[in-house]
C-alpha cells in the first residue's frame, strides 16, 4: 500500500483558513455545481457536488486526497424529475459514517472508503488519477502533491 494513497483521517491542521473555502462554492448555467467545501487536514478535503441537469437531479459527497490526486464520490441523493421511484436520499447515513471514519485511528485507502460507503449508497466511484485539481485542494493545499508540476496548480473553476 502506497503512503500517498492513504486517506489518513487523523485530523491534522490544514493549510487553509476556513474562510477561504467558500470561494470554491460555484454553480454553472445548468444548475450544476459544488458547495460546502471542507478541509479535514492531512491533505483531505470534501465538498458536495451535483445539481439538476437534463431531467436528473443528484448530489454527491466528494472526498479528495489532494497530494495523491485520488477521490471517492459517494451519491447521497438522486432522483429523476418527475420522480420515477429511482431516487434515494442517504445523506444523513453517509455523513454519520464519514464522521466515524474521520475520528477513527485506522488509515483508509480510497478503496476502503468506497467499500464502507457502498454499504450505504448505491453510487460510489473511485478516481485514482484526477485530471483536474478541485478548487478545495488548490485553496487548502496550494503546494501539495504532483499537481505542482503536472497541472501548474490550475483550479478547475
Amino acid at each position: 500500500m502506497k503512503a500517498a494513497l492513504i486517506i489518513s483521517l487523523a485530523i491534522l491542521a490544514g493549510a487553509a483558513d476556513a474562510r477561504d473555502l467558500p470561494r470554491c462554492d460555484l454553480m454553472n448555467g445548468n444548475a450544476v455545481g459544488q458547495w460546502l467545501a471542507q478541509d479535514h487536514g492531512g491533505g483531505i478535503v470534501s465538498f458536495l457536488s451535483g445539481g439538476y441537469d437534463q431531467g436528473f437531479s443528484g448530489t454527491s459527497l466528494r472526498i479528495v486526497a489532494c497530494p495523491s490526486q485520488q477521490s471517492v464520490s459517494i451519491g447521497v441523493s438522486a432522483g429523476n424529475i418527475p420522480d420515477d421511484g429511482s431516487g434515494y436520499d442517504v445523506y444523513d447515513e453517509v455523513s454519520i459514517r464519514f464522521d466515524e471514519l474521520l475520528s477513527s485511528s485506522h488509515q483508509y485507502t480510497p478503496e476502503d472508503v468506497a467499500t464502507e460507503m457502498a454499504a450505504i449508497s448505491p453510487s460510489v466511484i473511485v478516481e485514482t488519477d484526477l485530471a483536474r485539481q478541485p478548487c478545495a485542494c488548490a485553496v487548502a493545499y496550494p503546494f501539495s502533491g504532483s499537481w505542482e508540476q503536472r497541472f501548474q496548480r490550475q483550479p478547475w473553476h
